[in-house]
């Protein structure tokens, strides 16, 4: 019986080391690729900011949406994420601000001021922007600056809000 028990327990553990190194190799593949294509908004999910200046986090995924932009690889930035625990500030607001300082014009930021979480944030997105409907080929997820770690979750819950 004790044997029985040490077995299930050495199987289990070697199935959890299985399934860490699975999905570690995912995240690792995934960070070395380049998903950049032409599409027709760039979503920058939020981040924190601190007193109207975006976290590092915010201020990394802001730059490579500015990227994508000076690219030429979609004409408009949707920037999402409400005020967490800064009344003034909502991180949605704040992205746009960095932007348009960065040379964005106004017209090409929407801004999504309500979002408290990835899921709410893409929900909010595909509810509020014209560009991202259930429609074949309407909007491309690939231009939506993340970190490797949640490069996989935040497709998934776009492609679930309708985005492709």
């Amino acid at each position: 019986m004790k044997w029985a028990v040490a077995i299930a327990v050495t199987l289990a553990v070697a199935g959890l080391f299985v399934a860490v190194a699975q999905i570690s190799g995912e995240i690792a593949r995934q960070s070395t690729v380049d998903e950049a294509q032409p599409a027709d908004i760039i979503l920058v999910l939020g981040a924190a900011e601190y007193r109207g200046k975006p976290s590092p986090i915010l201020r990394a995924r802001l730059d490579h949406a500015l990227s994508l932009y000076k690219k030429g690889l979609a004409p408009r930035i949707l920037t999402t994420g409400g005020a967490g625990g800064d009344p003034v500030y909502t991180e949605g607001a704040v992205g746009r601000s960095y932007l348009v300082s960065q040379g964005v014009p106004s017209e090409a930021i929407v801004v999504e001021p309500e979002g408290e979480s990835t899921v709410y944030s893409t929900a909010a997105a595909a509810e509020i922007n014209p560009w991202c409907r259930p429609e074949p080929n309407r909007c491309s997820h690939g231009n939506c600056p993340r970190s490797a770690a949640r490069r996989l979750s935040s497709c998934a819950m776009l492609e679930r809000c309708g985005c492709r």
